[in-house]
């Protein structure tokens, strides 16, 4: 992947995973929701452009807690939450719920809306963990002539 940066030079992206890559650590889809937290693009594999590409892993984070947020203002739980973000339909959900629970130490009929600031950065964190957060290569270079 190759990332256009504001000083005009590119920084090419190799290995890592898809959510370093686009920096989305949650792997949010593409769309309006994404595109007003400040997704400058959508990328995924064989052409199918489904995942936000932000332009700063702190983009990334934000809109992600941003997402929680708009759960918690839904009254959701942490597993009613996995669920409505990674559905049985292409997901293992249960473990995906499992993982997270074990990883923050939170119950799933934890409510989103009552967890301290602690809590709701183990969330954040295990869900980054769980989309496969993974470092890869940046390498810098000028702009391409186009």
């Amino acid at each position: 992947m190759i990332v256009v940066c504001a000083d005009k030079t590119e920084d090419v992206r190799s290995g890592g995973s898809r959510a370093w890559r686009n920096d989305n650590p949650g792997n949010i889809e593409a769309s309006d929701f994404a595109t007003d937290e400040g997704a400058i693009g959508a990328a995924g594999g064989k052409g199918n452009k489904r995942f936000a590409v932000f332009a700063s892993e702190a983009d990334g984070t934000s809109a992600l807690g941003d997402l929680l947020d708009a759960k918690a203002d839904k009254g959701m739980t942490l597993n009613q939450a996995i669920a409505d973000w990674a559905p049985k339909k292409e997901n293992n959900t249960a473990a995906y719920q499992r993982a997270v629970q074990k990883a923050t130490g939170m119950k799933g009929d934890a409510r989103l809306s009552k967890m301290p600031p602690a809590q709701r950065k183990a969330l954040m964190a295990a869900i980054r963990q769980h989309e496969g957060w993974q470092a890869g290569t940046v390498t810098s270079r000028p702009a391409t002539q186009q």
